[in-house]
């Protein structure tokens, strides 16, 4: 009986990644609000009945993608010190460009699905949260309203230039991306966390 109910998890598995899958790619090519779920099980190569034994409706799906995606980058930043991405951000993004890249669907919705751009602000947020959480564990005098504040220019200007670049590939490296990134950050990040964090 084990070894049916484990075919049966890992069935069902499969099928969620073959919606969500769907559903990343038909946000490339069409607006979001107007993917039915008919599109989206001619897409995935499944029936109607089994699409509603998983999710209730695309939105349903679409919350699944980006709890998905979202997970898999908060893997790579949490193998990551947050005090260290500033000062040398290469490590988190190397490895998130590995990420993207291993999946063509994740990548293309990240940087060119209709959705791409609220999606960008939910992740830059559940970033910051992650960041302020981390080092006000570490630092638990830390000024709280401005560690976020900090947090939140050094993330969501690192995330603005990694997706301009991830977008565009410009005439610059990833290295050389980094490099410039972490220097900009660095300039002014001492000082600031520092009386940040007391």
């Amino acid at each position: 009986m084990p070894q049916v109910k484990n075919q049966r998890d890992k069935r069902s598995v499969r099928t969620r990644k073959l919606i969500r899958n769907a559903l990343m790619k038909l946000s490339v090519l069409k607006d979001f609000d107007s993917i039915t779920v008919t599109d989206v099980t001619q897409e995935a190569g499944i029936n109607r009945s089994t699409f509603y034994l998983h999710y209730t409706d695309i939105p349903s799906v679409l919350n699944d993608v980006e709890n998905s995606v979202i997970d898999t980058l908060a893997d790579v930043f949490n193998g990551c010190d947050p005090l260290q991405i500033p000062h040398n951000p290469y490590p988190f993004f190397s490895t998130m460009t590995a990420k993207a890249e291993a999946d063509e669907e994740f990548c293309r919705f990240i940087f060119d699905s209709s959705l791409s751009a609220s999606f960008t602000v939910k992740l830059t947020k559940r970033i910051i949260d992650a960041v302020c959480k981390r080092l006000q564990s570490k630092f638990p005098s830390a000024d709280v309203a401005r560690l976020n504040m900090t947090v939140t220019f050094i993330v969501a200007g690192l995330v603005g230039v990694y997706t301009e670049w991830f977008r565009d590939r410009k005439d610059i490296t990833l290295e050389e991306l980094c490099r410039v990134a972490a220097s900009l950050v660095s300039q002014g990040y001492a000082a600031v966390v520092s009386s940040a964090i007391g």
